[in-house]
């Protein structure tokens, strides 16, 4: 009977210390962040004054980013808090357009002319996804 049990104690813990914890590991893929600022003097504008842009040449900004991933703009209009965009500030509406190689920003209102924009930091962040 004792044989009986310490065979099946054995077995027991052989059994219990073979058990492995199992960790997934996962894999992320971190976004880019990339920061410029828009000067006061690189605005132009092709109607008078209605709407201002300025392209952001941005060679990250390839065939494959342009059709998969995500591209997220944001600006710094006051106190320094980053606010999406599009965004209506001040009367103003901001908005932009993405194509392969450069960012292009849009200021606009439909309240006539308005005076040349400010300088503009922006963020840009740019959010690769699994196919």
């Amino acid at each position: 009977m004792k044989k009986l049990s310490i065979i099946l104690l054995g077995v027991l813990v052989l059994g219990t210390s073979a058990c492995q914890k199992v960790t997934e590991e996962y894999y992320t893929v971190p976004n880019k962040t990339i920061y410029d600022v828009i000067q006061q003097n690189e605005w132009i504008t092709n109607d008078g004054g209605v709407t201002y842009s300025f392209s952001i040449p941005l060679t990250e900004i390839n065939q494959n980013v342009y059709d998969l991933d995500g591209i997220l703009v944001y600006g710094t209009f006051v106190d320094g808090e980053d606010e999406p965009i599009p965004n209506v500030f001040e009367g103003i509406s901001y908005t932009y357009a993405v194509r392969v190689g450069a960012i292009i920003k849009v200021q606009s209102t439909d309240l006539g002319v308005i005076n040349r924009p400010g300088a503009l930091p922006v963020k840009i962040v740019l959010i690769p996804s699994e196919e």
